[in-house]
């Protein structure tokens, strides 16, 4: 089933191989180099999990990994839990017209984040 993921696994990390003997990095010498969490191989993802994070505190969906971000039921449960999460999901989710309007209808005030095209449509405004 893989490791366990804590919430250092969600903290940027610099690569070693870019620093001096003790992994150490200078401002001059990182240009920026950091390992991203969001790129973890889905195999290490223990995805029930977190679908139990994302039901208890949605927002945690900013820090999850992209194949976490690009799964439909996680971001689901995300929004369901904290509607404004839907800014953390893939571009395709922040753009699909169910997700978009159960996290309007659960908090109103981000229908103004929500797709131009879906604001137009009747059936989106209440």
């Amino acid at each position: 089933r893989g490791r366990v993921l804590t919430k250092a696994d969600f903290a940027p990390r610099r690569d070693p191989s870019h620093g001096d003997q003790h992994g150490e990095i200078s401002d001059e010498e990182d240009n920026g180099r950091v390992l991203e969490t969001t790129d973890l191989p889905e195999e290490l993802v223990d995805k029930e999990l977190m679908f139990g994070i994302l039901q208890k505190d949605g927002l945690k969906l900013e820090g999850m990994p992209r194949c976490i971000k690009e799964d439909r039921r996680m971001v689901k449960a995300a929004v369901m839990q904290e509607p404004s999460s839907l800014q953390f999901a893939a571009e395709e989710f922040r753009l699909d017209e169910e997700l978009c309007l159960e996290s309007v209808r659960r908090c109103g005030d981000l229908l103004e984040f929500a797709p131009a095209r879906l604001r137009g449509e009747g059936d989106f405004v209440f």
